[in-house]
Parts: structure tokens; C-alpha cells; sequence
């Protein structure tokens, strides 16, 4: 269920039609392919190699980055989207992507 553990596939497109302005990035398409390239685990949602390794094989070009302010904010200065994997706390009491693209 996408609505319910679909952050992964659903982040993954958003920034990947933000850098490609290709329509393939979608929620469903990432969704099938998150579940057809077992990155998906049922009841959990997605793996975080479904933006590293995913990405990659999708074509994208993906850097991990420290969670370090500096280059947070050169990389939404620079343009490039980010894809963070957020704790319990404040958006989750388990897990959740988000996107960032500016301030």
C-alpha cells in the first residue's frame, strides 16, 4: 500500500522527475519497482538501497552526504534535491523519507 509504506518509492520520484523532468519518475512505477527489485519488505516499506543502489540503476547520480549543515545547504543551493531518512521523533514514530529542496 503505497499510501501506507510507500515514502520510499513515492520520494524517489519526486526527486527524480525534479533533476530529469521525466514522467517515468512516478509513485506507481517506483513502487513496482522498489517491489520487483526487492528493495520493498511487506509491512516495513522501503529499504534505504532504494535510493542508493536504486537511484543508481535508474540512472541517477547519487551521493550520500553527512547529516552536516554546511553541505545540507550547499547541495539545496546547488539544486540537487535530498532524500533523508528521518527517525521516530518528529515526522514518524518509526520511520519516513522525506524530500528537501530548499529552505
Amino acid at each position: 500500500m503505497v499510501g501506507i509504506t510507500g515514502c520510499g518509492p513515492v520520494c524517489l520520484a519526486m526527486a527524480g522527475y525534479y533533476v530529469t523532468g521525466d514522467v517515468s519518475f512516478n509513485p506507481g512505477a517506483m513502487a513496482e519497482f522498489a517491489q520487483n527489485n526487492g528493495y520493498y519488505s511487506a509491512g516495513n516499506g522501503s529499504s534505504w538501497t532504494l535510493i542508493s543502489e536504486g537511484g543508481v540503476k535508474l540512472g541517477l547520480e547519487v551521493t550520500e552526504i553527512p547529516l552536516v549543515k554546511k553541505k545540507i545547504m550547499g547541495n539545496l543551493e546547488a539544486g540537487n534535491p535530498i532524500i533523508c531518512a528521518m527517525g521516530k521523533g518528529d515526522f514518524t514514530t518509526t520511520g519516513h523519507y522525506i524530500v528537501l529542496v530548499g529552505t
